[in-house]
This record gives C-alpha cells, structure tokens and sequence, in this order.
C-alpha cells in the first residue's frame, strides 16, 4: 500500500518500512533518496550479514530495523504433537482442522511452502512450485482464517494455532502460557528482516 501511495504522488513521509522485497521496487521506480552516511554515524554499527543483502547491496537505500523468524505459534493444551514442522498448517492434523490461522504475508507463506515441499525460496522449478500450489490449495479449506490479528486471537483461544511470527508468538505466550513457539525444521535458517 505504501508504494501505490508514494508512487502515486504521496508525501508527507520521512520513514517508510517496506518489506525486503519493496526496497529494490522503490529503488528502481526512483522513490528512495540514497542514504547519506555521514548523517547517519551509528551505520557502522550494522552488523556484517545485514549490510550486503540481496535486495539492496551496501545497504544504500535502507537500514535494517527488526528482525525475526517465521514459524508456528500453538496451543499445547489442543495439539500435542510435533510443532517444528510446516505438516502442522500443510496437513493440518486432526486436532486443529478449522482452529488454524495463515497469516497472510504471501512471501513468507510461499517460501515456507516451498521449503516443506523441498524447494528453496524464489524456486522457479515448476515441479516443486506444483507441489505448493497443490499443498496450499489441499490445506486451505482446513484453515480457520487467513488474518493477521493471531496475538488477540490466540489469546482469547478462538485459534488453536498460526503461522506466525516470534514476537507476537512471544505476546501470545504472555496471555496463555500452554502457547509455543515452532520453528519449521524444514525453513532453516529462515527469516525475516526489515
């Protein structure tokens, strides 16, 4: 939404955060100004493996600002079994048919996939990229929602599990304790970082 609003004449911003993706679009289409390191005296302090990224090499038109990973929130108390895996929202088991949540951040849900179904991100073999149409389509109807609201959700228990990401996995925790926090085995290491 942020680049349609910039590129369709928006101002007013100082600071825009768009995800890992957008930066080189909002490059290319001429919407970034490059960074002006000699204002910026803490750029120094980036880490190494944040500095050279693919979708913007030197970091000239952006800074890292949060990182996390993406992975599964659930309540033990309704599913006891194996949550470091992508099965969980894939082949959704028993227990949580109709109580699981996919937030909807295509790139991460495609890429998750994609891992599960042993590709790897940005995969262009067609095979592999069957098996996740396939798969998502398969495991859709047994999803409750496709939401971003999982911190509120699955603290009220009206969602049993989600994809998700570690922070709000770690507010959910706060508000039900029997929450945790699964990390697909298949995904790593996967991330997120803006």
């Amino acid at each position: 939404m942020a680049l349609a609003k910039i590129e369709a004449g928006g101002h007013g911003f100082d600071l825009v955060v768009p995800s890992a993706n957008y930066v080189s679009i909002f490059a290319e289409k001429g919407l970034t100004t490059p960074l002006d390191l000699a204002r910026l005296p803490n750029h120094g302090n980036i880490a190494p493996e944040w500095m050279d990224v693919v979708w913007d090499p030197g970091r000239t038109n952006s800074i890292p600002w949060q990182w996390g990973s993406v992975g599964i929130a659930v309540d033990t108390a309704v599913y006891s079994g194996d949550v470091n895996t992508s099965a969980v929202w894939l082949e959704v088991p028993d227990e949580l048919k109709g109580k699981i949540n996919v937030v909807p951040e295509m790139t991460d849900i495609v890429s998750l996939a994609t891992l599960y179904y042993g590709g790897e991100p940005c995969s262009e073999d067609l095979e592999v990229l069957k098996k996740v149409r396939d798969g998502l389509l398969a495991a859709k109807p047994n999803w409750i929602a496709m939401d971003y609201g999982a911190t509120e959700k699955m603290s009220n228990k009206d969602w049993a599990a989600s994809v998700n990401w570690n922070g709000s996995t770690m507010r959910i925790r706060e508000n039900l304790p029997t929450v945790v926090y699964g990390y697909p085995k298949e995904a790593i290491p996967f991330g997120w970082i803006r």
